[in-house]
């Protein structure tokens, strides 16, 4: 049995295709989603989605942030933010990453360190789909 996944993103052309299963961040925890899953509703945090293909080849797949619909047959990802290997700059990733850390070790409003933390959650997340996909 195949599940249908449909991919929109404002940054990503939509993409629609049959898939095995897809493992998606949630927000409580990473979701393994297979054909004849129970129907949810959740909310995608940052990080990296896996998506077995038809044909047993993996895709990975960068989200920022999103809203994640199952149906026993159909996965939906609204995601803010998608990206694919070819998309991320490994330059620019390193150095966000260490502007970040350096605002991180200089805020003290704890709401602001929060914030500043969720931003270097996403270049993480990115830098990680690069080293992934190089396994």
């Amino acid at each position: 049995m195949e599940l249908h996944l449909n991919l929109v993103s404002m940054t990503h052309k939509s993409f629609y295709e049959k898939i095995k299963s897809i493992k998606v961040p949630g927000i409580e925890g990473e979701l393994n989603i297979y054909p004849q899953h129970a129907p949810l509703l959740t909310t995608i945090k940052p990080g990296i989605i896996s998506i077995i293909k038809s044909n047993n080849t993996i895709k990975y797949i960068y989200i920022s942030s999103g809203i994640l619909e199952v149906q026993p047959f159909l996965i939906t990802i609204l995601g803010k933010t998608i990206l694919q290997k070819k998309d991320i700059d490994i330059k620019k990733i390193t150095k966000k990453i260490t502007t970040i850390k350096k605002c991180i070790n200089n805020t003290q409003l704890f709401s602001k360190k929060m914030k500043i933390t969720h931003q270097l959650k996403k270049q993480l997340a990115k830098l990680e789909l690069l080293n992934i996909s190089n396994i």
